[in-house]
Order: structure tokens, then sequence, then C-alpha cells
């Protein structure tokens, strides 16, 4: 290879960390209710819901812990217990949005909780912000979270 191909290489690469960079900051617009719904996933597979009908992203909602308000004190100490790196962007009644950071690189994917009173059911988000494959991070949070959430002692 040349100087000048190695160095076009080069500044390519740098050209991609730097937009990867821009949007793992930028938060999605897509995120939120949307008449009463999470809103869909993406069409990269980098994602998991309860809301969902593609049976390899779907995972169940988890049912109430009490009335609403025992519901969303349950979430909060889930998601407090969590072991990582966690910010609450948005805590409504009814829905919580969270950003997951990942340790290593700092990967930030989107956390969402909708508190469903009309079904007493939480109904669950997890996207990435970044890549194709999450390579099965989004559905180990949910996991971790729905056993954290189950073992929160009820009032």
């Amino acid at each position: 290879m040349t100087y000048k191909m190695i160095l076009f290489l080069l500044l390519a690469l740098a050209l991609v960390l730097v937009l990867a960079i821009l949007k793992n900051g930028r938060t999605p617009a897509n995120l939120g209710l949307r008449q009463g719904r999470l809103s869909p996933l993406p069409f990269t597979p980098n994602a998991v819901s309860s809301r969902t009908e593609d049976e390899k992203r779907y995972v169940p909602p988890l049912p109430f812990a009490g009335d609403r308000q025992q519901t969303h004190r349950a979430l909060r100490q889930a998601i407090g217990g969590y072991p990582g790196k966690v910010r609450i962007v948005t805590d409504t009644p009814s829905y919580i949005h969270c950003v997951f950071s990942s340790a290593t690189f700092g990967f930030r994917d989107d956390v969402e909780f909708h508190l469903d009173e009309s079904s007493r059911t939480v109904h669950f988000r997890s996207a990435s912000r970044l890549g194709y494959s999450d390579l099965g991070v989004n559905r180990r949070r949910y996991k971790t979270l729905a056993a954290l959430y189950r073992r929160t002692p009820r009032q």
C-alpha cells in the first residue's frame, strides 16, 4: 500500500469514529409514549420490547407490584440495583426512560418502562443507539432488571 492509501484509510476510520461518537451522544427522537404505547423497535436486531410481534426480540411485560405507585417504586429500586452506569432521564408516574452506558466503550442504550394501568403490566423497551447487533446485551439487561424487580420487597 502506498503512503497516500494508508493516510486515506486512517482519515476514513477517524471520520467513522467521530460520527459514531456523535450518534452515541444524541438521544433518539423515537423515545417516549406514542398514543399510549412505547415506540416500535428499529429494523436492526439490537433491541428488545414487550410490544413487538417479532418473537426473536420479544420479552414479556412485567406484572404490576401492587398499585401504580408501588410498581413505580419497585422499578426505581431495580434500576438503582442494576450493576453498571445508569442515568434516569425521564421519570413520570407512568413512564421511565433511562440511559445505560457500557463500562468499556461507553456505548449508550435507551431503556423505557411504561406502567400501563389498564392492563396492570409494565411494558419494556431497550434499544442500542449504535451498531447493528447488540450481542444479546439488551435481552440480558431485561433479564437482570426483571429479576431485580421481582426481588424488590412489596409493601
